[in-house]
């Protein structure tokens, strides 16, 4: 059994965390996440092209111990954090300080479950702008009209199901019940850390069954694709990338932005928009909270109601209710 290191430096624990396969993608770290590791270690300023300049005085995490570094060092990252400039701003928006804030948590979790450390401090996240685009039916039929094959049933797929882009991505054939009218989502794989089993309606059930199909016909028809197996459901069904999924980041690429602007829809519209889209559509129909939670994978009261944008007609009824309540 290999000894652990006793004085592990938060530079070696990100570098180990980096070099771990992706657990959304199963491969590398992205960029975006080496960038932000990277920042964290030699401070903000630090760009891979200049390498680490010695000379700024600036906190960072170089050569501290993981289980020495504390609420100080946290409190004076996130100082330093908040004069920076921004790209839309004066200065760094919630969103993109909440980038470091995500950077660390990722880190400082495998560490922990790396048993280098048994607790780290707490980096609260920033507020974020919350965008209140929610869009019709027709929009996201529209935009899925525009796509290709395999990017519209992953967007009609999380539109009727409400899971994030790489649950839905990659979504693995041994997550399924055995009817296919569940699915089971590791605790690996989900953003709360936490396993979600959600009910699959007979939208999703019937893309489900398409791949099923799909998967089966690539096997027998390429030796290459039967030798390797198939472990996902929503899989590419030609070119060198056959029988794998796509990566969750090749999603929203050049084609996505295309089939969006084809179809006269703001770029407010994301791919998690339709995420929106579900919990509205939930709210609106009357279905209540504790329901739309379980029925899109919510584990947080705050997070679903920060999701649901509650029509004017619901406000109504509700103050209506209200006043009934005296008379």
């Amino acid at each position: 059994m290999t000894k652990r290191k006793k004085r592990i430096t938060f530079e070696e624990v990100a570098l180990e965390y980096l070099a771990e396969p992706s657990k959304k993608g199963g491969g590398k770290k992205s960029a975006k996440s080496k960038c932000f590791a990277m920042k964290l270690i030699y401070g903000y300023s630090y760009k891979e092209a200049d390498g680490f300049n010695r000379n700024v005085r600036e906190p960072r995490f170089l050569g501290k111990e993981v289980v020495k570094i504390s609420d100080s060092d946290i409190a004076a990252y996130t100082k330093h954090l908040r004069r920076q400039p921004g790209s839309k701003g004066d200065f760094l928006s919630g969103g993109a300080q909440n980038n470091y804030q995500g950077a660390y948590q990722a880190i400082m979790n495998y560490a922990k479950d790396e048993k280098h450390i048994d607790y780290f401090p707490d980096w609260k996240k920033m507020q974020e702008e919350e965008s209140d685009f929610v869009p019709t039916d027709s929009q996201v039929i529209a935009f899925a009209e525009n796509l290709d094959e395999l990017r519209r049933d992953l967007l009609v797929f999380a539109a009727v199901t409400g899971m994030r882009k790489s649950n839905v991505t990659l979504l693995q054939l041994n997550w399924l019940s055995d009817d296919v009218r569940y699915v089971t989502y590791p605790a690996s794989v989900m953003k709360a850390r936490k396993p979600v089993e959600i009910a699959l309606n007979d939208e999703a059930r019937k893309l489900i069954f398409k791949y099923l199909s799909l998967g089966e016909e690539l096997k027998d028809k390429y030796k290459h694709v039967r030798d390797r197996g198939i472990k996902h459901v929503f899989v590419q069904t030609e070119g060198r990338h056959m029988g794998v999924p796509l990566l969750p980041r090749s999603i929203t690429n050049s084609r996505f932005r295309a089939a969006r602007e084809k179809a006269g829809i703001s770029s407010d519209f994301k791919f998690h928009t339709v995420r929106h889209y579900f919990a509205t559509g939930l709210f609106r129909g009357g279905v209540e909270e504790r329901l739309v939670m379980q029925a899109g994978g919510w584990t947080d009261v705050k997070s679903v109601r920060r999701y649901a944008h509650v029509s004017n007609q619901q406000m109504r009824d509700v103050a209506d209710k209200v006043g009934t309540i005296f008379s």
